[in-house]
């Protein structure tokens, strides 16, 4: 096969998963370097209700979003670095937990519980679909 029809063969699929698969990873990658939140400002609204001695008024401190020209919530983005990750993981509780010698400490961190969750099943789970998996296709036939 000459140079030409493999790259024919091969181009939409490589251009496919360039589309699909690697500029989300690199969007998603990019963005969680950032923090986006909503702008708010603080109003002291007061609030008055008849009665029969007359109008009893409230004064309240409130915080509400601003709302821009097109209708939608103002928001500000700012480049945060690797913050995030470091609030996902938690490394100041993983240093105690090892600090204390306690593993149920450890596992009580939301991120490595769900990673020792992913972990277990994908280890237990794959290696039994693959044992059952000519089981169940010589039923099928």
């Amino acid at each position: 096969m000459n140079k030409k029809t493999f790259l024919a063969f091969i181009g939409p699929s490589v251009l496919m998963m360039v589309l699909f698969i690697a500029l989300p990873l690199a969007t998603v990658l990019k963005q969680s370097f950032y923090q986006t939140q909503s702008v708010y400002e603080t109003l002291e609204v007061e609030t008055c209700s008849p009665t029969f001695t007359g109008q009893v008024c409230i004064k309240e401190i409130k915080t509400i979003p601003i709302i821009g020209d097109n209708g939608k919530v103002i928001t500000q983005t700012k480049y945060v670095g690797l913050s995030n990750y470091q609030n996902v993981l938690e490394f100041p509780r993983v240093i105690a937990a090892f600090a204390n010698n306690s593993w149920h400490e450890f596992m009580l961190i939301d991120f490595w519980k769900a990673l020792r969750f992913t972990l277990s099943f994908t280890l237990i789970t794959l290696p039994l679909v693959l044992f059952f998996r000519p089981l169940n296709c010589s039923l099928y036939k």
